[in-house]
This record gives C-alpha cells, sequence and structure tokens, in this order.
C-alpha cells in the first residue's frame, strides 16, 4: 500500500533566534486553547524562546530533530487532516508534508531515520508507516502486530515498537519479529519510546502509572527509573551528557535526569501543556562536525565511530582513550621508558636492562640485547 506526498511550502510569520550557532538546543510544544507554539531553549531550560506560531494548527503534539540534516519535524493536524510539518532548526523554510494515508493524531509519536531519510509512525489503524522524504512514498511495513509507538535503530535497520503486552522489534522490511521485553501484569504499555544508541538502551514512559522505564535493546526486563505522580508524556536522550528528558503537560513541566533516574530536575515550569520534546546535539548527531574526533551516536563498525579502547599491539606502548564517551574521543600511545618486570616489554634505553626482567644483557656491547 502506498501513497503519494504532497510537498508545499506556507508563508507563515516566524519569531526565530538569531542565534548564529543552533548546537545543543532544547525543542517542546506546547498547547494553550487553539495554539500550538514550539519554544526554543537551552539545555537547562534557560532562553527559553517562542520560534515558530503556527497560526493554522489545530492541535500540535509530537516532534523530532533530525540533527543529521539540521531539520525540525513536527505533527500536527489541521481541519480534518493531519500531516508532518518539516523546517529548519530556526523555523525558516516551513514545508507541510500532507499525507493521504491517514495519521494517528492523539499525541502517538513518530521517529525520524537521518541516514535513509524515512519517517516511521503509527497511522490510525495501528500499522507501522513508513515515509520517504526523498521520493514521497508511503507505505505500511507488515509486522503484522498493533503497534502504540515507536522507534527505529538506523544503523542496524531495526525498528521497535509498543504493541499489546510487550515491545518488539523487527527489521525494517518486516519479517521475524522479536519480543524485547514484557510488561508487568496490570502495569499498562508504553506510551512514548525512545533509543539510546549509545548506550543500547530502550526508554519509555507509561502515562498510567507515571514511570519512566528502561530496557537494554537486545532484551531483558523492564527496570523502573523514575516514577512521576503527574503523567509523563515524551522523551528526549542526550546519550553524551548522560541525561533522558521528559515533559508533564498536566503539570506544565520539562523534567531533566540522568539516565539511571538519578538526580531530578525542573528544567522549565509554568508551561501550557507541554507535550513533544526533542534535542539538537552537535555531538551526537551522527555526523563528523569540524572539531570532533568522531560522532558518538555512530555505530561501531561504521566509519566516523568513537573509539572506546586502544590496542597497537606494541607492549613498550601504554594505550590510553583519551575523553571517553564524547565527540573527542581518540587512542593515544605512549612510549613506556621505565623498567617494570614482567610486562613483556624492554625499554630501548640499555642502561635499564639489568634493571628488568623482560631484558637480557648482551655480552657484546655493539650487540643489542634481546628478550
Amino acid at each position: 500500500m502506498s501513497a503519494r506526498l504532497v510537498v508545499f511550502t506556507a508563508v507563515v510569520t516566524i519569531l526565530a533566534t538569531t542565534a548564529s550557532s543552533r548546537a545543543d538546543k532544547l525543542y517542546v510544544t506546547v498547547w494553550d486553547s487553539e495554539v500550538t507554539r514550539i519554544i526554543e531553549m537551552e539545555l537547562d531550560g534557560s532562553s527559553q524562546e517562542e520560534l515558530v506560531g503556527p497560526p493554522s494548527f489545530d492541535f500540535a503534539s509530537t516532534l523530532d530533530v533530525d540533527s543529521h540534516h539540521a531539520k525540525l519535524f513536527l505533527q500536527a493536524a489541521f481541519g480534518n487532516a493531519g500531516g508532518f510539518y518539516r523546517m529548519n532548526l530556526d523555523g525558516s523554510e516551513l514545508e507541510v508534508l500532507v499525507l493521504e494515508c491517514p495519521l494517528f493524531l492523539d499525541g502517538i509519536g513518530f521517529d525520524v531515520d537521518p541516514l535513509h531519510q524515512k519517517i516511521y509512525y503509527i497511522d490510525v489503524r495501528g500499522a507501522i508507516c513508513r515515509l520517504d522524504l526523498q521520493s514521497g512514498e508511503t507505505e505500511v511495513v507488515p509486522t503484522l502486530i498493533e503497534a502504540g509507538d515507536v522507534a527505529v535503530d538506523p544503523y542496524r535497520e531495526q525498528i521497535y515498537w509498543t504493541g499489546e503486552g510487550a515491545i518488539f522489534r523487527a527489521h525494517v522490511s518486516g519479517g521475524s519479529v522479536e519480543i524485547v521485553a514484557e510488561f508487568d501484569e496490570g502495569s499498562g504499555p508504553l506510551h512514548s519510546i525512545e533509543l539510546d544508541l549509545v548506550h543500547r538502551k530502550l526508554y519509555g514512559a507509561n502515562q498510567s502509572s507515571g514511570r519512566i522505564e528502561m530496557v537494554s535493546m537486545d532484551g531483558g526486563e523492564l527496570q523502573t527509573i523514575r516514577v512521576e505522580t503527574a503523567s509523563p508524556s515524551e522523551l528526549a536522550i542526550d546519550a553524551p551528557r548522560g541525561h533522558i528528558y521528559w515533559t508533564l503537560p498536566l503539570s506544565g513541566k520539562v523534567i531533566r535526569a540522568n539516565l539511571d533516574g538519578t538526580e531530578r530536575t525542573v528544567v522549565a515550569s509554568d508551561l501550557s501543556f507541554p507535550f513533544g520534546i526533542a534535542l539538537q546535539l552537535d555531538c551526537g548527531n551522527g555526523r563528523i562536525d569540524p572539531g570532533e574526533a568522531c560522532d558518538v551516536a555512530i555505530e561501531p563498525g561504521w566509519t566516523g565511530e568513537c573509539v572506546t579502547e586502544c590496542f597497537d599491539n606494541d607492549p613498550c606502548t601504554s594505550d590510553e582513550v583519551t575523553r571517553p564517551g564524547t565527540c573527542s574521543a581518540q587512542c593515544e600511545f605512549e612510549t613506556i621508558t621505565e623498567p617494570i618486570d614482567n610486562d613483556g616489554c624492554c625499554p630501548s634505553d640499555s642502561f635499564t636492562l639489568v634493571d628488568d626482567s623482560d631484558c637480557t644483557l648482551s655480552p657484546w656491547p655493539d650487540v643489542p640485547a634481546v628478550s
């Protein structure tokens, strides 16, 4: 099944920030009566600024950032139709992506695959749909299981989704379905899921119980990392800094915590029904930007991955990862000059040979010692 995507440029009033850099920003949708706004702020909640005030939205729910291409996506309803908006991070060049395939517009999320330029979302029947941003075609992914929310791992080409009683995983082409984690009896499904591709964890928000939960992307038991008295909505992951964000629409707050749920902090409050949330991150956008040695979002085995261990197979060097877990992570190899017994290294300084069990003193001065 496929449908055509109609793309047109809409002329809107843009209230854009004048900052020259768009790096490391937090975006939140807020809804006030019949007006939806997008608020941009620093990661600590400071410098809040209205990015766009779209006048024609009946309701705008979830949003996502494609940091790789510096684009912001928004799911919205207008009239009796629904679709996706795409814009630059400063709100300029707004495009309306209008779908003939019906959208599910009560707050169920979507996820952007920046590598293959796809959007995965849930339609009104609970089917997982895929929208190709280059060809404009949409199709249903044959998972055969009704979905509630969806997330994509673009490197391993796998989709994750919430369904009846469990979290599931399959290849983006469909096929065999794996169970990642089962929900506790009576706990209800996760209403929002987000992937941490750096640490390979899946996070989800349970609106009915107020729990923020976590599980390995490769399967296991769900762990509750936080419980909120108000219903949490959407999530966003800042893997390089080890943070998770979520919105509390009824409380008007945006919350940040460590990835294990500790050190909960209110970064924004007194917002009018904050719902969707997304992060723009320079480090973690899946590409090598100027001044970076790697990117933490790039999977192992792909060009540009960040090193996690170093080994040059030379016992006479110390191997160390400098600035681990950042986009500046590199290997450093320092020559060993001091004698250390049983380390497999015989330092090149001949005066140390008698002090190192790894060296044998040569009886001929002009012949190098051997280990």
